[in-house]
């Protein structure tokens, strides 16, 4: 289990250095149209475009080491009225399904990047096909499941052991002593 995470942890860091190199594209990108534009009157086609991409790239490879740091809402005001155990077992449940979700997520933009590839759509300025944008931001979504599943993995054990006695019997444990082992 903690080489997964470890993995995890440095998975969403490197991508986090890759949305990093994205946004300075899109600072590159921006100032040298800008300058190009003043000094020679001839501005980059496509800056646009290519801004929404690179700042799309970096927002998809940035969403896995934002939920390793725990850097989204949480709402858990609620949550936090409750017991120990039904705020254990909803934290597993969100993280399950947020796994769930992502993978969805993952799955569909690399169908929508295969659809892509196949009919040959480009950009409307720069004519730069769209289909490796889209599979790079499926990466990005695919580090952020990698990250949902560790997570829903960790959540998991850490409910299950308030549950599974420490060391296992020789015999199965009955049903009601396992009940009373979680009260």
């Amino acid at each position: 289990m903690e080489r997964i995470f470890a993995a995890t942890n440095k998975l969403s860091h490197e991508f986090d250095r890759i949305a990093g190199f994205f946004i300075v594209g899109v600072m590159v990108l921006v100032v040298s149209n800008i300058l190009l534009r003043n000094i020679f009157k001839n501005p980059i086609l496509g800056t646009y475009e290519l801004v929404g991409y690179l700042t799309a790239l970096a927002v998809s490879f940035s969403l896995a080491q934002c939920a390793v740091k725990n850097g989204h809402i949480a709402l858990d005001y609620l949550i936090n009225k409750f017991p120990k155990k039904v705020r254990m077992s909803a934290g597993m449940l969100v993280t399950t399904l947020s796994f769930a979700f992502w993978s969805l997520a993952t799955w569909h933009f690399t169908g929508y990047g295969l659809r892509l590839l196949a009919s040959g759509e480009v950009t409307p300025t720069a004519q730069l096909p769209v289909y490796p944008f889209v599979f790079l931001i499926s990466l990005g979504f695919a580090g952020l499941c990698f990250v949902s599943f560790s997570q829903a993995l960790e959540r998991s054990k850490i409910f299950l052991s308030g549950i599974v006695i420490a060391k296992p019997a020789s015999r199965p444990v009955p049903v009601e002593y396992a009940r009373k082992a979680v009260r």
